[in-house]
């Protein structure tokens, strides 16, 4: 599934940077996901914060996201790992989309980082943030469905992008509900090779 970009909305948000919060709470939630991500070097500190903030977004409804910098970790461990690639640019059978995922596949996803960046490095990490959280769900939801409000929605508005910046969007129950449903399936899988490598 993939989360399109509504560029008009996106422009007009006038974004401002956001600070992260140091500690991440639910910790001890039970549920964990490990993910691993690769990235352009030029994406190394937006993706530090992003992923932080993506922590916090998981932890709020009881998932505690383990990260791991690159695919190494995930190609020795396959059990239930996500596998996140940050790419430098958007191919062009993707038009107008932030991310795709793969979630009937269950592993795979790529972040076009040159629509999210698009020149303004203070919005990027949030932006980033909520990207990464939307297509994680997908994954773990297992569904290519959209909500009509928050994280899972389509398309975000622009309050949405300025929302984004101060105040993370949110799940609904249902996301919520579906979430908790898939992880708890996706954590009783059998060990599997990765279906594809991963750079």
């Amino acid at each position: 599934m993939q989360i399109k970009a509504n560029l008009a909305a996106l422009a007009a948000a006038g974004m401002t940077a956001w600070t992260q919060p140091a500690e991440v709470p639910g910790a001890d939630s039970g549920k964990k996901l490990t993910v691993c991500i690769s990235h352009t070097t030029e994406a190394a500190e937006p993706v530090a914060r992003a992923t932080v903030t993506a922590q916090k977004m998981f932890a709020e409804i009881g998932v505690d996201l383990i990260w791991h910098d690159g695919a190494r970790f995930c190609r020795a461990h396959p059990q239930q790992a996500i596998l996140v690639d940050v790419v430098a640019d958007a191919p062009k059978t993707q038009p107008a989309a932030l991310a795709y995922a793969l979630p009937f596949e269950g592993q795979h996803i790529q972040v076009f980082y040159n629509r999210i960046n698009r020149g303004n490095t203070t919005q990027t990490p949030s932006l980033l943030a909520h990207v990464l959280v939307h297509e994680i769900a997908h994954m773990l939801q297992g569904l290519d469905r959209h909500s009509e409000t928050g994280i899972m929605k389509a398309h975000w508005d622009v309050d949405e992008y300025r929302s984004m910046e101060t105040k993370p969007l949110t799940f609904t129950e249902e996301d919520v509900r579906l979430i908790h449903r898939g992880l708890s399936a996706r954590m009783g899988r059998p060990a599997s090779n990765l279906l594809a490598a991963h750079r």
